[in-house]
């Protein structure tokens, strides 16, 4: 009985340090997790930096309107498959940095980023 109940309060002690530790110290990183779904507060694209983002946002809500999103990259994520980062027109490379980056974590939750500085 003692080492179960040992078992499950160390299991609780782990899930706990998870949760409020891995969201912050990967996301200095640049990368995101799944379970708790966060994202970094800075996403690094083409070379330029792109901040403040949003909370879960409907698709409804984005930039996207009625065209279909285009993906140009992805945000890696600590547990579990990469989100892909979407713009509303098709971009190359060689095209200017994009304005407004959305990465989709969900079904339908979104986070935008806009262009952080300028030129």
């Amino acid at each position: 009985m003692r080492r179960a109940l040992r078992t499950l309060i160390v299991g609780a002690v782990a899930v706990g340090v998870w949760y409020s530790v891995a969201p912050p110290v990967v996301g200095h990183f640049g990368i995101a997790t799944s379970w708790p779904s966060t994202v970094p507060n800075v996403l690094k694209f083409d070379a330029r930096d792109y901040d403040n983002p949003t909370r879960c946002l409907p698709r409804a809500r984005t930039p996207f309107g009625p065209h279909q999103p285009y993906r140009v990259g992805s945000m890696h994520v600590l547990v579990g498959d990469d989100f892909p980062i979407l713009v509303p027109h098709r971009w190359r490379p060689s095209d200017p940095a994009p304005v407004i980056l959305t990465v989709r974590r969900s079904g339908d939750c979104y986070t935008v980023y806009s262009l952080e500085g300028g030129p």
